[in-house]
């Protein structure tokens, strides 16, 4: 019986998302590893950050909304430019960085919620407002890098393509972390050759992300948390509740972090 890629890449998008437990991811990743090595160092980063735009659009939803990330990674870049050339420190620019950030993060996430709180008569609620992928993350990202600028931390960047790839790298667009750009810089600037030992390493690392996000994470369920909490009868009091209050609040923490750790270490 022969295997098609017809039928390798139906069965690739079986579920249609881009989850990063999903076979699709994997072949997505490991497509863009082995083309980003075959390639030439010069063209690596361009590469990526198609890739990144490519990863970013493959979600219908997410399409109308490229604008915002682009928007985000032009005027951060401006604003970093800006800093970067004015001896004094300019405030202005870093406010414009900062601001626009917390604009689109307050209008794309809170909006709803301040249209709930403070009445339909000053804010009207929108049903089908729907965030970008990433928000939060490449918010961030840009915005941290004007202040390191402004910090004289980081120095300025005038490719604008590279910055693009820094603010729009995919792997991090899922689940972070949120990158720095002084990190970033060398690796997107001068790329690295072919290393077993790396690739070798770097698999390692995601197989043990997998381990703690799909084995201990996802069994940790909210609903056994909320049944350990009500446990059926009147909340504990004195020390014994104090305990249990204690231990739930503890798993939760856990439940929370679990996740993210291990998409931190498998990517």
């Amino acid at each position: 019986m022969t295997i098609t890629w017809e039928q390798v890449l139906a069965f690739l998008c079986e579920d249609q998302t881009m989850a990063i437990t999903s076979l699709l991811f994997l072949a997505f990743f490991a497509a863009v590893a082995l083309i980003n090595y075959a390639l030439p160092r010069v063209l690596r980063p361009y590469f990526l950050l198609a890739a990144s735009y490519g990863f970013f659009c493959y979600d219908p939803v997410n399409r109308p909304l490229v604008w915002v990330i682009a928007a985000a990674t032009v005027l951060t870049w401006l604003c970093g430019l800006i800093i970067g050339k004015v001896r004094a420190k300019p405030v202005r620019a870093l406010a414009a960085s900062v601001g626009f950030g917390i604009g689109i993060l307050v209008y794309y996430k809170y909006w709803n919620l301040l249209a709930d709180t403070v009445g339909g008569s000053i804010l009207s609620h929108r049903e089908n407002l729907l965030a970008p992928l990433g928000l939060s993350y490449f918010t961030f990202a840009a915005m941290s890098y004007t202040i390191d600028v402004y910090k004289r931390r980081c120095r300025v960047e005038t490719n604008l393509l590279h910055y693009a790839l820094f603010v729009s790298f995919f792997p991090t667009l899922i689940n972070g972390p949120i990158e720095r750009y002084p990190q970033m810089r060398p690796q997107i600037r001068k790329s690295r050759r072919f290393s077993y030992g790396r690739c070798a390493g770097g698999a390692f690392r995601m197989l043990w992300g997998y381990t703690k996000k799909m084995v201990l994470a996802d069994n940790l369920s909210l609903a056994g948390l909320r049944r350990c909490r009500q446990h059926e009868r009147p909340e504990p009091r004195g020390r014994h509740g104090a305990v249990c209050r204690a231990a739930v609040h503890g798993l939760f923490r856990l439940l929370r972090h679990c996740p993210g750790r291990g998409a931190h270490s498998g990517l």
